[in-house]
């Protein structure tokens, strides 16, 4: 990745998309992108998994191109969607559904989740755009359980794709149901009641089928290039991190990814072992469509199917920690081999002999370490953190700051180096404890709070999203 996300961008990723003539395109292939939220790549059947059926997506793979190191540029469902559709580099930046409409594309959209709401930008480019949320009407809920289910949004996306045109289209489908909290409905609450983020998985892969049937009823599967993937994973516990935002490490950042080519193309059926990034999601896109457009600069990518400019290598980072609480980002460069992460305390990893991530080697192959920090560095200085300037999101207040808790609004760019192997394993055992809506589980949390902020002292002061038991605690000091 050349360039890299800003989670504090999504103030300015509004405006109207700027209108171009469509250009007319006869026998361009359907597109179609399918993001499912918080899917990790080794809870999916086709990349090893055991305990969860997800007969869609192996399905998928068997008739395309499946990407074994797949690596999302950041562990948050909308930036990695921003990096995904629309890349921003600069002020002024166009999205690959405005290019595709620029060129006859019909374009449409049903997301599944407020975090994706036009609001933010995301819109840019289609004619139709399905969220179906607004703060207003959920003030009293965290903004980051405000969704709907697979069965709706797929039910909504037939429909759309039922109305007759005459021009092929461009279609993005984005499920959120892997997302916390777990609860799949029946049967696979009950099939799954021992592993609810895996059933959450199958129901999504589940509804994933309809689509596919409906499809291929239709004779849309042959001509329609597919693309699967998921935004970031979830770490389920592993380093200390229950959920996803705050780590790099692959359990929130190794996703599947899945090319299914249309009818006609030169690619064929396979897996590619080279690790890619979602970055060269658009440039792929577009050129299953033929299309030549100068959004692809935006990327700076040849896409998923082509020679990258730094094959050898994905790039990674989050600024959650930055923007929620004051502390240091991540930045991490993985090869095929090894996964270097940039923190307060730097971490080496041998995934060949350690996919896990337990063995921190920074230390024992100090050489390797350094090779892929001069990279990184290399990487960061070329493409420097540039805070964007606001813009006017016509929300309200409240709806801001449910957002900036949720990590997508920065409070500003200073930040402390902690030491996160000793805080994180503190806060774990309660997190969800600190969520407003679990009030009556806040006894415990003043004390996990001042643990906390012996180690990091900013810590209670940037935590507005836990306004309720930052006050409990503060009656308590």
């Amino acid at each position: 990745m050349r360039r890299f996300v800003q989670l504090t961008a999504c103030l300015w990723l509004l405006g109207s998309a700027a209108g171009a003539a469509p250009s007319a395109r006869k026998l361009s292939p359907n597109v179609i992108l399918i993001t499912i939220d918080t899917v990790r790549a080794d809870h999916v059947g086709c990349y090893g998994a055991e305990q969860v059926q997800t007969p869609t997506t192996d399905a998928l793979a068997h008739d395309g191109i499946l990407f074994e190191h797949a690596i999302s540029q950041v562990p948050l469902t909308w930036p990695s969607h921003a990096v995904i559709l629309t890349q921003p580099l600069a002020r002024q930046f166009r999205s690959v559904a405005q290019a595709f409409k620029q060129h006859g594309y019909t374009t449409g959209a049903v997301v599944s989740a407020f975090v994706l709401d036009r609001s933010w930008g995301l819109a840019r480019g289609f004619d139709f755009y399905d969220d179906a949320f607004s703060p207003e009407q959920f003030q009293k809920r965290d903004l980051g359980l405000v969704d709907r289910k697979a069965t709706e949004s797929v039910t909504h996306a037939i429909n759309w794709l039922k109305q007759p045109t005459h021009r092929p289209f461009f279609f993005w489908l984005h499920l959120y149901d892997p997302h916390s909290p777990y609860d799949p409905p029946e049967p696979y609450h009950t099939q799954y009641r021992d592993h609810l983020y895996d059933g959450e998985i199958a129901y999504a892969d589940h509804e994933l089928g309809r689509l596919i049937t409906w499809l291929k009823n239709n004779h849309l599967y042959e001509r329609t290039m597919i693309m699967l993937l998921s935004d970031h994973g979830e770490s389920l516990g592993d380093h200390g991190e229950k959920e996803h935002g705050f780590f790099v490490y692959n359990s929130t950042v190794h996703i599947p990814l899945i090319v299914k080519p249309p009818a006609g193309s030169r690619f064929r059926p396979g897996r590619i072992a080279r690790p890619v990034e979602t970055v060269a999601v658009a440039p792929t896109l577009l050129a299953s469509a033929g299309i030549k457009d100068a959004v692809e600069k935006q990327f700076n990518s040849r896409g998923l199917l082509g020679t990258a400019e730094n094959e050898d290598a994905a790039y990674s980072e989050t600024f959650y920690p930055l923007n929620s609480f004051g502390w240091s980002p991540l930045h991490a460069l993985e090869t095929s081999r090894y996964h270097y992460i940039d923190a307060p305390q730097p971490e080496l990893y041998d995934l060949t002999a350690d996919p896990d991530e337990k063995n921190n080697l920074v230390t024992s192959q100090g050489a390797t370490a350094s090779v892929l920090k001069e990279k990184l560095e290399s990487l960061l200085q070329r493409n420097p953190y540039k805070p964007p300037e606001g813009g006017n999101a016509n929300l309200s207040a409240v709806a801001l700051e449910k957002l900036r808790a949720l990590g997508y609004v920065a409070y500003h760019s200073r930040f402390h180096r902690r030491p996160w192997l000793r805080v994180c394993p503190i806060l774990r055992p309660s997190w969800r404890n600190l969520i407003p809506s679990s009030l009556p589980k806040m006894h415990s949390t003043p004390m996990i709070l001042r643990k906390a902020s012996s180690f990091s002292p900013e810590f209670v002061s940037r935590i507005p999203r836990y306004t309720l038991c930052r006050s409990c605690w503060e009656k308590q000091r």
